[in-house]
């Protein structure tokens, strides 16, 4: 650490599987971050036990920051986040925070990088450790940091049922005191926030919003008019398919792309409730809709709606969307994080995209405005944190009216009110945020971990026809009776 008289220090170690070389970044307005080649190990662990803390917070202004920008530069260096000179609002506060988040679609990485850096200037004696991993790496690490009892101190989070499984086994830290005080829970979309929600407590904050929608190049298909029904889907498949592009881009080496549609055909046939009466027990995997949905995936499938090898092509590495960019593929079902990703790879592609809704399902129970989304980024803390007033005030600022204008200005979705956006798919996207009967969080977020896995099991099973729809009936309720019967 430098002395008190040093001049301040900002630095960075991040964790990034796609690529080994070092990249660069402009830290927005303060500093430049470098990233290191790939490493597996956190430079500060935690050894104590599990406790419980009631923390205390500093005050923070209207905005929602704790921390004024400073007037001089910071100084770009490759290693850990730490301040020196910065006003000391808790200069009692000693230690090093390690924050875990997502690489990819911009903001995922500059979000907590901002926040990180205002957060310095308010803690000049706690150095921070952040790391972004890949969507599927990131999770497997988590499980394993925290089965080892060495977790991050704060952590990137979907919410739902895994968040849920983490809040009951005490692992990470209950956030209703905080959200309570200084109208920090009055800054969030209250069905937003409810995601977070675990027993009546709150155990996470979310930042940005996302639904999954079908995304389209406008200059392939032209102003085509939105499918309202499966059948108008299956015709439109078709026809693309004769104009020799392949019809829906996909990348489901990592099953969850392609889960998708499981989730989303389940939603329109079995309606918003369905999950919670199943994991109730009072509804079953194994009927007549599910074997249904699984038909209907296999009816895309033979239908040649997805690119050769599908199934093996990774997301993370820009499997489906090369198809996009190459304009091979004419859509793509993916969240509304998608126009994002593509700014950050190549200029301009965006620009072409248009959208629609999953269509209706005629005869299904679902209403047809509901949609498939869930809160992404969020964040969480950890129950063995060594320094919670630290991680609290990290969501503070994360969660702030400047990150929630960074998520707006990158045309995203924010989960904070106060949102004015100046496009206009995003309005669309907002409108059809604010007018669904109900936004379906996804399977794999919204179960426990096992029954989470399965599904995702169970949907590539069926996109690869290595199972019929009967059996992948049978099997997600197999999973469902296993975790009723705990």
């Amino acid at each position: 650490m430098a002395g008190k008289d040093s001049p301040v220090v900002i630095f960075a170690k991040f964790i990034d599987r796609s690529d080994s070389s070092g990249r660069s970044w402009d830290f927005p307005s303060t500093c430049n971050i470098h990233l290191e080649e790939p490493h597996d190990c956190r430079q500060e662990s935690h050894s104590s036990p599990v406790r419980r803390f009631v923390p205390s917070f500093p005050s923070q202004d209207a905005s929602g920051s704790s921390c004024a920008r400073r007037s001089a530069p910071l100084v770009g260096h490759t290693g850990i986040v730490g301040a020196q000179d910065a006003t000391p609002v808790g200069g009692d506060q000693e230690g090093t925070l390690t924050v875990w988040s997502l690489t990819g679609a911009g903001l995922n990485e500059e979000l907590p990088q901002t926040a990180a850096a205002r957060l310095a200037e308010a803690y000049p004696n706690v150095e921070m450790d952040l790391q972004a991993l890949q969507n599927d790496p990131f999770k497997t690490k988590l499980r394993t940091s925290i089965g080892s009892d060495n977790p991050p101190d704060v952590w990137h989070s979907w919410g739902g049922g895994v968040l849920g499984e983490y809040a009951r086994e005490g692992v990470v830290l209950d956030l209703t005191e905080a959200l309570n005080q200084d109208g920090w829970k009055d800054r969030f979309i209250p069905g937003l926030l409810d995601i977070m929600k675990v027993d009546d407590s709150y155990y996470g904050v979310p930042i940005v919003a996302n639904t999954v929608v079908f995304w389209y190049n406008t200059e392939l298909l032209g102003d085509i008019s939105a499918p309202a029904t499966w059948d108008d889907f299956i015709q439109l498949v078709k026809d693309v398919k004769a104009d020799g592009l392949v019809p829906i881009t996909l990348a489901n080496q990592t099953k969850w792309p392609g889960a998708f549609y499981l989730n989303y055909l389940v939603l329109r046939l079995q309606g918003a409730d369905y999950l919670d009466r199943v994991l109730a027990g009072e509804a079953s995997f194994d009927d007549p809709a599910v074997v249904r949905a699984g038909e209907m995936i296999q009816e895309l499938v033979d239908a040649g709606a997805f690119p050769e090898g599908f199934n093996g092509l990774d997301i993370d590495t820009g499997g489906s969307r090369k198809l996009l960019y190459g304009e091979q593929a004419a859509m793509e079902l993916m969240g509304t994080w998608l126009p994002g990703t593509i700014d950050s790879e190549i200029d301009d592609f965006s620009t072409k995209l248009s959208f629609f809704s999953f269509p209706q399902v005629e005869g299904g129970e679902g209403d047809p405005s509901s949609l498939l989304g869930g809160v992404s980024p969020a964040y969480a803390v950890s129950q063995q944190t060594e320094i919670p007033e630290v991680a609290i005030q990290f969501l503070r600022e994360i969660t702030n009216d400047e990150s929630r204008d960074l998520v707006v200005d990158a045309g995203r979705l924010a989960a904070l009110k106060g949102a004015t956006y100046d496009t206009e798919t995003a309005n669309q996207l907002a409108t059809a945020l604010e007018e669904a009967a109900t936004v379906q969080l996804f399977w794999d977020q919204f179960f426990p971990p096992a029954l989470g896995q399965a599904q995702l099991d169970v949907s590539q099973g069926l996109l690869s026809k290595s199972i019929t729809p009967q059996e992948g009936a049978a099997q997600l309720e197999e999973a469902a009776a296993s975790v009723r019967e705990g």
